[in-house]
Formats: C-alpha cells, structure tokens, sequence
C-alpha cells in the first residue's frame, strides 16, 4: 500500500466505515524502499518511506481501520454485487 492507499484507510476508517486493507508487504512498493523522504507535507523532518507509511498505517489503525500483511491471489464475493454507479445499497 502506497499513500494513497493509506490515506484512503484513514478517510474510510474515518468515516466509521468498516476497513480491511490487505498489504503483501510494507516494503513492497517504491515508497516503501525509499531512503529518504524530504518533502512530504505535514513531515518536518527526514524520513525513510518505510517509516512513513507505518505512521500512516499507525494513524488509519488508530481509527479502527484493519492492516494485515496478506497477499491475495483471488478475490470472490459470496452475494450479488450492484455495480451500479447511482444506486446506493441499504
């Protein structure tokens, strides 16, 4: 997961909405194997990438947003899913 995908755990997790995000690793991305990063807003100071997704991560887990490291190879849902984009369940 990148920073979008953490930031997008922390407004859903946010929200009260349940949050399950599944990572195959936290230093899978470019981010994650970035030495040094100097110019993220809100970051006074230097950090590797891989320290600031865990504080992302740390953040999204504080509002109840769920974080494991898990690969996934498949994905299937067991009822109909409404695909409809102006439809809203409930």
């Amino acid at each position: 997961m990148g920073l979008a995908g953490a930031t997008a755990a922390l407004y859903t997790a946010r929200a009260n909405l349940k949050t399950l995000v599944l990572d195959k690793s936290m230093t899978s991305g470019a981010l994650g194997v970035a030495a040094k990063i100097a110019n993220y807003p809100g970051v006074p100071q230097v950090m590797s990438g891989a320290q600031l997704l865990k504080t992302m991560w740390d953040q999204a887990a504080s509002f109840g947003a769920e974080i494991q490291l898990e690969q996934v190879f498949t994905a299937s849902t067991s009822r109909e899913v409404n695909r409809s984009p102006t439809s809203v369940p409930g």
